[in-house]
């Protein structure tokens, strides 16, 4: 039996001294002698978080030598599986905390696999990761009924009685269940058609040469959240050995994805390799290997970033396995932060956190004002933004509500037919954007002004018009504590109607495009209602009847201002 990183055959002694000490238990003084025979065991806060880390451990499996003759003597399965304990372990590749690699025949019988395995199940917790790795021999076995069970092979395994001395695939799932831990791999190298890395009795051949129905075995194919289980080939085929690759060809393909040809297998370019990733690598180059005799196979369940990673930098792991808070907005630039009282640098910048719930205190260096002070929860894998904690405590929030009154005069061809002021209410909704685009702002407008004024092009006589404008905008917003300073841009379609009562040939109505610019300040009191105050000069090409056959556009400008209630919508 080859092990790598520490050791794992029962519960640590420290994790028994923490684990006693958190349920209040005297615990036994291990190796020394004492008098009264108990004695207390001191607990650190170093220990505890050692023994309650997460950690990625892996139980690797190789059988080359069988008891049974009938089984045919691999040439590789423990080559393999030493290869893919001794990548586990390397920090450069994979980095995992605890490899246990079981190849020598007193390690790789039935009941030490299964007590390998009841070994892991007690040490784990619920953020570990867990990989069962084996390659060896596998079967098939049928019943009367015509229905199927794949097994794997220990090295003592009786060719006549696989079901008592053979490992079923659904038995080695259901185990699987039951472990603790939230991730899960499990990966058989391995096959069942009677070719290859198989055995069939020569009861199940004769059962097979007489099924007229297609096989369906009884391998679940329902997993957990964040769980793998990778075939290295369908059930009816085999799992080839090569000679020129040195291994089984899955489990070659397989190393090259979590090492030397990483770079490729990490589709998506976050620096480290998922479990799906491994086995796309894997699963396409075993095809092209093996000219499709040999089609890997798997089944995961992915649940957003809840995903399981093999491979990769220690830093990108780290952010991976861990849950980030991450800050780029200029409000916050500069500014302290501390997650559970523990200074972590100054923003902007990612940190990678441990899942579970931290407080996150967020202080401006020069006032010593705290813009963040909150508990908050981080999963694995998400990311959770500073700048939406700090949102929470500013008054606009993400959506706002702006409405009041706006005037305006009209400066260019359409000024001369349309009163020279007008006023009228206005709305506007407000989403105030996220992440890195915080800053901006996009509003959707619409209002209605009515003026009464002299048509200059008709001798001066009284008319009435309404104008209802329309559109949507972008803004930059400059915070200052509770003052917003904007700038921005927007697009409108502006409808006119101009009446009066004397000559009816002048009324008449015209709708046309606008683009503007506008800019303000909100100023906020106490709770998440203000003023704003801002102006705007909007942009617009009326078409004027320059003589009794000729018309042209010419560019017009609307100047105007407004004054608001604004408010938070919660």
């Amino acid at each position: 039996m080859g092990r790598h990183h520490g050791q794992t055959r029962g519960l640590s002694v420290p994790l028994l001294i923490a684990l006693a000490g958190i349920l209040g238990v005297p615990a036994v003084a291990f190796g020394a002698p004492s008098s009264r025979g108990l004695a207390d065991a001191p607990v650190s806060e170093d220990d505890l978080e050692d023994a309650f880390q997460s950690r990625r451990v892996a139980l690797v499996v190789g059988v080359d030598e069988y008891d049974d003759d009938a089984f045919p003597e691999l040439r590789y399965a423990s080559k393999d599986a030493e290869a893919f304990g001794e990548l586990l372990a390397d920090p450069m590749w994979s980095g995992f905390d605890d490899v246990v690699v079981l190849t020598v025949p007193e390690d790789t019988t039935r009941v030490a696999i299964l007590s390998a395995l009841d070994d892991f199940k007690l040490s784990l917790h619920r953020n570990d990761t867990f990989l069962f790795y084996f390659s060896g021999h596998g079967t098939l076995v049928t019943d009367d009924t015509g229905e199927a069970s794949l097994y794997l092979c220990p090295r003592d395994a009786d060719s006549s009685q696989p079901r008592y001395t053979g490992l079923a695939v659904n038995t080695l799932q259901r185990i699987f269940k039951s472990f603790p831990c939230r991730r899960k791999v499990m990966v058989l190298d391995s096959c069942h058609n009677g070719q290859a890395k198989s055995f069939l009795a020569d009861e199940t051949r004769d059962r097979l040469s007489r099924q007229r129905a297609a096989l369906d075995p009884r391998v679940s194919t329902r997993v957990g959240e964040a769980e793998a289980h990778l075939f290295a080939a369908a059930f009816h085929q085999p799992a080839l050995e090569d000679p020129e690759l040195g291994h089984g060809v899955y489990t070659y393909y397989l190393l090259e994805s979590l090492g030397e040809r990483s770079l490729d297998a990490d589709l998506d370019g976050d620096g480290v390799v998922s479990v799906v990733e491994a086995h796309e690598y894997a699963r396409d180059h075993t095809i092209s290997h093996t000219g499709g005799r040999q089609v890997p196979q798997a089944i995961f369940k992915e649940v957003g970033r809840e995903d399981i990673f093999l491979s990769g930098t220690s830093e990108a792991l780290l952010a991976a396995e861990n849950g980030l808070l991450t800050s780029y907005s200029k409000l916050l630039a500069d500014c302290r932060i501390t997650v559970d009282g523990t200074p972590r640098g100054i923003l902007p910048r990612a940190l990678p956190v441990e899942p579970g719930f931290h407080r996150v205190e967020v202080v401006e260096p020069r006032s010593g004002r705290v813009l963040v002070q909150r508990m908050v929860k981080v999963t694995a894998g998400n990311t959770l933004s500073v700048d939406v904690l700090a949102d929470e405590r500013r008054p606009e929030r993400n959506w706002s509500l702006a409405g009041g009154m706006s005037g305006f005069g009209m400066v260019g061809p359409f000024g001369r037919s349309y009163p020279t002021y007008s006023a009228g209410p206005d709305i506007s909704i407000r989403r105030r954007l996220n992440g890195a685009t915080r800053d901006v702002r996009l509003t959707f407008d619409l209002a209605w002004a009515h003026g009464t004024g002299n048509y200059a092009e008709a001798n001066d006589i009284l008319v009435q018009a309404d104008m209802f404008r329309g559109g949507i905008g972008l803004q930059a917003i400059h915070d200052t504590d509770r003052v917003n300073g904007w700038f921005g841009s927007r697009l409108h379609v502006i409808g006119v109607w101009v009446r009066e009562s004397e000559e009816p040939d002048i009324n008449g109505y015209a709708v046309m495009p606008a683009a503007g610019l506008l800019g303000g300040v909100d100023i906020w009191g106490r709770g998440n209602v203000g003023m704003q105050i801002g102006g705007f000069a909007d942009f617009y090409p009326p078409i004027v009847q320059k003589t009794d056959k000729e018309w042209e556009t010419r560019l017009g400008i609307l100047l105007g201002g407004q004054v608001r209630i604004v408010g938070a919508i919660p």
